[in-house]
């Protein structure tokens, strides 16, 4: 339950409640890896962030193996979960470049992030909320 519990503080935007459940989380596995990534990355963290990305795609990785073997309908999680990293990523890109002073940079990556949302389904947009 712990990764449940631990999304839905993020999405809440209860940090410290988010932190106590990604503790019960295991190391070695994508969930507590990936909710580490986004934990660190709140926190202005980016290498403890880009570390437990990295871990997380390794256990994806094993994952996608064995589904993409067998058919697309098995792999799509493993696809929606690459495309999750990729997005924390760019948090972590955003996060740099603003440290950084590159208002270009953060420029581009603002207006991936608008093309994104503008073209997801009306629906799905209510549900965000900002990182």
């Amino acid at each position: 339950m712990a990764p449940f519990a631990g999304g839905a503080a993020w999405h809440l935007g209860q940090w410290d409640t988010m932190a106590e459940y990604v503790q019960l989380l295991s190391d070695d596995s994508f969930e507590g890896s990936y909710y580490r990534s986004i934990l660190s990355a709140f926190q202005g963290q980016q290498d403890h962030a880009q570390l437990h990305l990295t871990m997380a795609r390794g256990f994806l990785v094993a994952e996608l193996r064995a589904t993409l073997s067998e058919s697309y309908g098995r792999a799509y999680r493993s696809l929606v979960r690459c495309q999750q990293l990729s997005e924390v990523e760019e948090v972590i890109d955003y996060q740099r470049a603003k440290q950084e002073g590159n208002i270009d940079r953060q420029e581009i990556i603002k207006l991936t992030w608008t093309k994104r949302l503008y073209g997801m389904q009306r629906c799905a947009v209510l549900f965000l909320r900002p990182f």
